[in-house]
């Protein structure tokens, strides 16, 4: 048939060499796995980051506006700001 090549070799070497194949491109798609998952990890890091900060905010919102203190007589701190000033 023209355009056709015929593949030297028994069925059983061709199925052989199929199979390597799929084995080298599992084995590409696994070694960039530790790229995948170095971003996975940064993103992880970068929200538990964002989530740090939103729960010192909040922290220091509360010490600041509602925690009240007893070194200056049971008031928070905006509110002896009020007071003092």
């Amino acid at each position: 048939m023209p355009g056709v090549t015929r593949c030297q070799g028994s069925t059983r070497r061709m199925k052989k060499h199929r199979y390597s194949n799929e084995f080298k491109v599992t084995a590409v798609k696994l070694a960039s796995a530790p790229d995948i998952e170095t971003r996975a990890v940064a993103v992880a890091e970068e929200n538990r980051i964002r989530e740090l900060e939103a729960a010192l905010t909040a922290y220091i919102r509360f010490y600041n506006h509602h925690r009240l203190h007893s070194g200056i007589d049971y008031h928070t701190p905006e509110e002896h700001e009020r007071l003092m000033g």
